[in-house]
């Protein structure tokens, strides 16, 4: 359960865990509204909700971005192939 919101480096990811976490309330909110009442159906997604679950989103990838963008392999240069000469 610690690698939900823990990094490479097991300390706390606070983007990992700010996800889980409204993850979480959003689950914990539609199961309580489903099963006061089923025949309802799911309930409607509140504004402040959407926005919330958003905002954790966008800082969760741009979190994973920044993390990632100094790790990525670097692509191996050609190196230039030494001329022959030719003899005639």
């Amino acid at each position: 359960m610690a690698e939900l919101f823990a990094g490479d480096d097991d300390a706390v990811a606070w983007a990992d865990l700010q996800y889980v976490v409204f993850t979480l309330i959003t689950l914990a909110y539609f199961a309580a509204q489903f099963l006061a009442n089923p025949a309802d159906g799911l309930p409607p997604v509140p504004a402040a909700l959407l926005t919330l679950m958003g905002v954790s989103a966008s800082a969760y990838t741009a979190n994973k971005i920044v993390k990632t963008k100094g790790t990525a392999p670097q692509q191996p240069q050609p190196q230039p192939q030494p001329q022959h000469e030719q003899q005639h």
